[in-house]
């Protein structure tokens, strides 16, 4: 997926309305003898006029919103494709009256929208068509939708947000299913072996029996601590025996780097390898880190 700059959620603010007019423009094909089909049922005032495709296709365009036009291509696109996608019908309309002498008529209409989360609204919107001044052959609508356009403002604003959403989880879900990756490259049974404390153990712990160390055998001990290891993708699996009883303890690591790792799980937590110096003196086998030739990546 291509990654989008955090920017991104300005989409939604950009989700204004560049106008304040309540009138849009709008023709159909012509027919041989130059005359649209809408523009012949304008001029006879017939109400079958209120329900013209190229009429309700205006009327629509009347009620959605548009991005700002400072807003960047692929928001913009975004904005258009939620207006595309967003349905919009038209019931129970009616030819309210008719002006023939300056072809002019006035519908009613009911438009009804649904939201995401199935909230469904109808709007009473009376519009007028009339001949457009400027483009012959062509009509303008003007209409009350000023609240029909509010809830479809809202309900793209929350389309939007929800494809941000998935959009910024899909992105999240492969940069984590990335890093996985990378830890699982580092952690070998080999990686594992030497001895490890926590992390904020005193170096001292290395050579008093304190630490951890996990041998190339698989066995596992500290000075209370016989146990036997194994690596099973990025869980370490610990089960042996204390002086207190069964010892079964389960590690999933959470980051790892040559010398240290986080975990979680039965216990969280982090270690540290201890280097040659620190468990010199200790009365453990002699098991330390990987040889420097063959560090992990």
């Amino acid at each position: 997926m291509r990654s989008r700059p955090t920017s991104r959620t300005c989409a939604l603010s950009t989700l204004t309305l560049i106008t304040a007019s309540l009138a849009l423009a709008g023709c159909d094909k012509l027919t041989p003898n130059g005359q649209s089909d809408t523009m012949t049922l304008l001029k006879a005032g017939s109400e079958r006029v209120c329900i013209a495709p190229d009429v309700q296709k205006t009327l629509r365009g009347l009620i959605l919103p548009k991005p700002d036009t400072n807003s960047s291509a692929d928001d913009a696109k975004m904005v258009a494709d939620a207006a595309a996608s967003f349905d919009i019908t038209f019931e129970l309309t009616t030819l309210q009256s008719a002006d023939k002498n300056v072809n002019r008529v006035t519908c009613n209409t009911s438009a009804k929208m649904s939201e995401m989360n199935g909230d469904t609204r109808s709007f009473a919107i009376t519009y007028d068509i009339s001949p457009s001044a400027e483009r012959p052959g062509s009509f303008v609508i003007t209409g009350n939708v000023e609240e029909a356009r509010t809830f479809a403002n809202n309900a793209i604003n929350n389309i939007v947000a929800h494809q941000l959403a998935a959009e910024q989880q899909g992105k999240e879900a492969e940069e984590a299913e990335r890093a996985h990756q990378q830890l699982l490259a580092v952690l070998t049974p080999k990686w594992l072996v030497g001895t490890w404390i926590g992390i904020e153990a005193a170096p001292t712990a290395c050579a008093n029996g304190m630490g951890l160390t996990l041998a190339a055998n698989h066995t596992a001990q500290t000075r209370i601590l016989n146990a036997r290891w194994a690596l099973t993708s990025d869980k370490l699996h610990l089960i042996g025996s204390t002086p207190s009883g069964p010892f079964d303890k389960t590690l999933t690591i959470t980051e790892a780097d040559a010398d240290s790792f986080k975990h979680e799980g039965d216990e969280q937590g982090a270690f540290r390898r201890c280097t040659r110096e620190e468990i010199s003196d200790t009365g453990l086998p002699d098991v330390i880190a990987p040889p420097p030739e063959t560090p992990p990546n």
